[in-house]
């Protein structure tokens, strides 16, 4: 008898972890569809302006965001940033991250003397 509640307790456990992950998604697709939207219409805006250039990259740049590769467009600046140079396979391949330089100051050894 404890089996079949203990049985039930988990199935109704596991339908309320996937009704939140499920809210969760949702709330996140909406939100990168929001952002979407005012890029593209920022892109009107400039469009509006004059500023025919700078409405064309926004929107390739609208166009190129995706949640499968979300540091798509932020990986390429810290590359640039860094001093590296960037080619295309560089920018598409898997980011993986430089080791950090060793410290240049030397520490003083810990030792304790005995009295």
């Amino acid at each position: 008898m404890l089996n079949i509640f203990r049985t039930l307790s988990d199935r109704v456990a596991a339908m309320f972890a996937t009704h939140v992950a499920l809210d969760y998604e949702k709330q996140f697709l909406l939100h990168q569809n929001d952002r979407k939207a005012d890029l593209l219409r920022k892109a009107q805006q400039l469009e509006e302006q004059g500023l025919h250039d700078l409405a064309v990259e926004l929107r390739e740049q609208v166009d190129q965001l995706s949640l499968q590769r979300p540091l798509a467009s932020v990986l390429p600046a810290t590359e640039e940033f860094q001093g590296r140079s960037l080619t295309r396979d560089s920018v598409t391949s898997t980011h993986k991250s430089p080791a950090l330089p060793a410290s240049k100051t030397k520490r003083k050894p810990n030792v304790k003397h005995a009295k």
